[in-house]
């Protein structure tokens, strides 16, 4: 073999390998990237129910603020009309 085929087969040898890692490497990384967007992903469900469940609750709060309102105007009116 003369040394410019072997300089070479050793050169593509070396690059073939570190292609190789840098194929696992990037095997890796996706799998990480892909276990983070799950995670994330039940997060922003979790906090999607919760949402969901206060819904109703805001709901009757503002309805009985709405009452108190009204019977503060009731008790206001009537005190003018003694007035």
């Amino acid at each position: 073999m003369e040394s410019t085929q072997l300089l070479l087969t050793i050169i593509l040898s070396i690059s073939s390998l570190l292609l190789i890692v840098i194929g696992i490497q990037c095997i890796l990384l996706l799998k990480e990237l892909r276990k983070t967007v799950q995670h994330v992903s039940h997060i922003i469900e979790y906090f999607d129910s919760v949402g969901a469940d206060l819904g109703p609750s805001l709901s009757e709060m503002g309805g009985f603020i709405q009452g108190i309102k009204t019977v503060f105007d009731i008790v206001v009116s009537t005190k003018h009309e003694k007035s």
